[in-house]
C-alpha cells in the first residue's frame, strides 16, 4: 500500500481514535488537525498548516443532539467553522478531503434509505452537518477540490462511550447496574468500527474527482429493545432491563441505509455482523477508551 500523509480532526474522538491508530499501523503518516480548526484559533494559523497533505479527514464535531437543542448556535458554530477551518487546511495543502457528515434524512419518505432520498434536519445537530455538506461543495466547485461526505448512520466499538444505547448500556453491565431503555420502539442501523476502517482505507487508495456522497451503515435495523437484550444475553450478566419511556425529540421510528453505491464504488461491505461486533466489545470492555 503506497503511505499518505493524513490529517485529521476529532483525533481524540471514538472514530478519531480508533482510525489513527488503524492509518499508522498501516504505514500512513498522520498528523493531528484539532488544535488548527478550533473556532477559537486565528484563521492565519489554520491556513499555514506547516506541512503537506494527501488527505484531511474532518471527524471532528460537535456531536450531542440533546445539547444542539441546548445551545443551537454552540453547535453551529462549532461545527460550520470547524469545517470551514478544516477545508482551507486542504486547500492550502491540495490535499483531498472526507466530510463525517451524519443521518441527515428525517422522517424515511422511504426504506432503505439511499443518497437520493430528500434531506431533512430534525435538530440543530442535521442542520450543522447539512450545512457543512453545503460548505465542502460550494467550497469544491470553486477550488477544484475533491470531496467524498460520509452520511455514518449509527457507529459503534470497543472503548465507545457517552449516550448511544450500545455504549450506554456496556457501560450498565460493566458497572453491575439496571439497563435504561428510555425508547424501546426506535429500529437503528449500526456498523461496526472496523468496517468504517476498512471503508476508510479504500477511500484513500481511490481516485474519485469531485464531490460524492455516500450513506454508510450496516444495512438492517435493529430495534433498542432488542439490541439491549441481545448484549445482556451475550454478556451472561442478569441485569434488570428497566424502560422507561421517554423518547427523543423529533426521533425518527426507522432508519436503514442503502449501501449499494458505497459497495460499487470500492468493493466494500460489511463483515462484522451486530452479534460479533457486541461480543467484539464485551472482550475488549471500556478500556480501550
Amino acid at each position: 500500500m503506497i503511505s499518505s500523509k493524513i490529517g485529521i480532526t476529532g483525533s481524540t474522538g471514538f472514530i478519531g481514535k480508533y482510525l489513527l491508530k488503524c492509518l499508522e499501523s498501516d504505514g500512513h503518516a498522520v498528523r493531528p488537525l484539532d488544535d488548527y480548526v478550533h473556532p477559537r484559533t486565528p484563521i492565519s494559523v489554520k491556513r499555514a498548516y506547516p506541512e503537506t497533505l494527501d488527505w484531511v479527514l474532518h471527524l471532528g464535531a460537535a456531536m450531542s443532539i440533546s445539547a444542539a437543542f441546548d445551545d443551537p448556535r454552540g453547535t453551529y458554530r462549532q461545527n460550520v467553522e470547524s469545517t470551514q477551518a478544516a477545508l482551507d487546511i486542504a486547500l492550502n495543502c491540495r490535499a483531498r478531503f472526507l466530510y463525517m457528515s451524519s443521518y441527515v434524512y428525517g422522517h424515511p419518505e422511504y426504506l432503505p434509505i439511499d443518497e437520493s432520498h430528500p434531506v431533512r434536519a430534525l435538530n440543530p445537530y442535521m442542520e450543522s452537518k447539512l450545512a457543512g455538506e453545503d460548505i465542502c461543495r460550494r467550497f469544491a466547485d470553486e477550488n477544484g477540490l475533491d470531496v467524498i461526505i460520509l452520511r455514518g448512520f449509527t457507529f459503534y466499538g470497543p472503548g465507545q462511550t457517552g449516550p448511544q444505547l450500545i455504549a450506554s448500556v456496556l457501560e450498565s453491565i460493566e458497572h453491575n447496574k439496571p439497563v435504561v431503555v428510555k425508547d424501546p420502539s426506535p429500529q437503528r442501523d449500526y456498523l461496526f468500527i472496523d468496517d468504517l476502517g476498512r471503508l476508510i482505507d479504500r477511500v484513500i487508495i481511490s481516485d474519485k474527482p469531485g464531490v460524492h456522497v455516500y450513506n454508510i451503515g450496516g444495512g438492517k435495523p435493529y430495534h433498542n429493545l432488542d439490541v439491549a437484550r441481545m448484549i445482556v444475553t451475550a454478556a451472561g450478566n442478569p441485569v434488570r432491563i428497566e424502560v422507561v419511556g421517554e423518547p427523543r425529540q423529533n426521533d425518527v421510528t426507522v432508519c436503514y441505509a442503502a449501501i449499494d453505491k458505497a459497495r460499487d464504488d470500492f468493493g466494500w461491505h460489511p463483515e462484522t455482523s451486530l452479534e460479533d461486533g457486541i461480543q467484539a466489545c464485551l472482550k475488549v470492555g471500556l478500556s480501550a477508551g
